[in-house]
């Protein structure tokens, strides 16, 4: 009797970290929900995008061309801006350019504030949707990891998108 509940306790006890270990990390639902979907069709090596933007979002480089990475856009580098911050914290996505980039309901602010920024991505697609925003904003805030999940997964979930008045 006492063998059967110690090990019914173990395996109670150690349920939550087989769990956690089972999640899938949010920058790899970011990778394969959002970059695969909408963004390497152009920034995959040996395209004139990533060419000109130095950077390329496949699976096996995304992350390294991501995070701490200063942008070869002259105009963020000198505002100060990373690709992505690992920074953290509220003010994290205004630090980070991709965020500047595909944050479609403020265009108003990057083009009169950021004129020398390029286009909102993904260019000449659909712009994002507000759930894969959401997704992608708290992963920031959170410190962008590679490997953690830490942004809420129903969160993709929103499908609509913003539509300029």
């Amino acid at each position: 009797m006492t063998a059967v509940f110690t090990l019914t306790l173990s395996i109670i006890m150690f349920l939550p970290v087989i769990n956690r270990a089972q999640e899938t990390s949010t920058f790899q639902i970011i990778q394969t929900q959002i970059f695969n979907a909408n963004c390497i069709t152009c920034h995959q090596s040996g395209t004139s995008f990533a060419r000109q933007s130095g950077l390329i979002l496949t699976q096996d480089n995304a992350y390294s061309n991501l995070v701490d990475v200063v942008p070869k856009n002259a105009a963020a580098a000198a505002d100060g801006l990373v690709r992505v911050t690992s920074e953290g914290g509220e003010f994290a996505p205004h630090k980070s350019f991709l965020w500047e980039k595909i944050n479609a309901p403020e265009q108003n602010h990057f083009y009169q504030d950021h004129q020398n920024y390029g286009s909102l991505m993904p260019l000449g697609l659909d712009y994002l949707t507000n759930g894969q925003l959401a997704f992608i904003k708290q992963w920031i805030i959170a410190g962008a990891p590679e490997s953690a999940a830490v942004a809420d997964v129903t969160l993709l979930a929103d499908t609509t998108r913003y539509t300029p008045p």
